[in-house]
């Protein structure tokens, strides 16, 4: 077992570990209060110290413990039919995203995901909603968008919870919705990037000496859920989903 622990001790004394531990820890706090924008907090800081894959590799590790931490209360409260046509679109989108993850530059990588993310925000910051009643079939792109976002970057949440705010979906239910997918999605995503070959032994360290650190956080998260108004929920995410698109530009290297 010695072979374990000098993995984890490389991991500890690995360059701007303090950083990506408390971009964890955060990205944890974040994760407990929403639902989502774990890989929102962590990947552009990531980005700084580690490829994409290995960055990607060890959000999928630690966050794994987090998703499942979660996922008994929302599978209450969930709409498991509209999640279930999302799935399927995940089901299609994941795999051309982890193959774009294995084939392009990070450079490339970087710039289709954030200026995506921040057309998105900035549609809906201006004020735009859907009205009235989506289509059902409406779930399966939204699926695929988060499928190949999230086999790229991480940011799988970002198509879906884009689609509830335009929507205007309460807290509660969207939350409930995204945290459900996200721990579907996230064993198909685990699945595939193993099967490309970014599961080293690197990234598993990492990924274990983070998650007590993230299910801190997260833990955290859950207590201040039930406190915060509907309006506080909903600048979090929007403010979220901006800071991951411009932090994550390259323009600032």
């Amino acid at each position: 077992m010695s072979w374990a622990w000098e993995a984890l001790a490389a991991a500890v004394s690995r360059p701007g570990f303090p950083i990506l531990a408390a971009a964890c820890l955060t990205a944890g706090v974040v994760r407990g209060f929403s639902g989502f924008g774990v890989a929102l907090v962590f990947m552009p800081v990531a980005a700084i110290f580690a490829p994409a894959g290995l960055a990607l590799a060890t959000l999928t590790v630690f966050n794994a413990f987090g998703t499942f931490s979660l996922l008994g209360e929302s599978l209450r409260r969930c709409a498991r039919r509209e999640v279930a046509v999302m799935l399927g679109g995940v089901l299609i989108g994941t795999p051309v995203g982890v193959w774009l993850l294995a084939t392009l530059p990070d450079l490339t990588l970087r710039w289709f995901v954030c200026l995506a993310a921040l057309a998105a925000a900035l549609a809906l910051a201006s004020g735009w909603r859907a009205t009235g009643a989506a289509p059902r079939w409406i779930g399966a792109p939204v699926g695929a968008a988060a499928g190949l976002m999230g086999g790229i970057a991480g940011l799988s949440g970002v198509p879906v919870v884009l689609f509830y705010l335009g929507r205007s979906a309460e807290p509660a239910a969207m939350r409930a919705n995204i945290v459900v997918l996200f721990a579907a999605s996230s064993v198909v995503s685990a699945a595939l990037l193993w099967r490309a070959g970014f599961f080293g032994t690197e990234a598993v360290a990492l990924g274990l000496v983070l998650a007590p650190l993230f299910l801190c956080g997260v833990e955290v998260g859950k207590r201040l859920f039930p406190l915060a108004p509907e309006t506080l929920f909903r600048r979090l995410a929007f403010g979220l989903i901006f800071f991951a698109a411009l932090s994550g530009l390259p323009l600032w290297d």
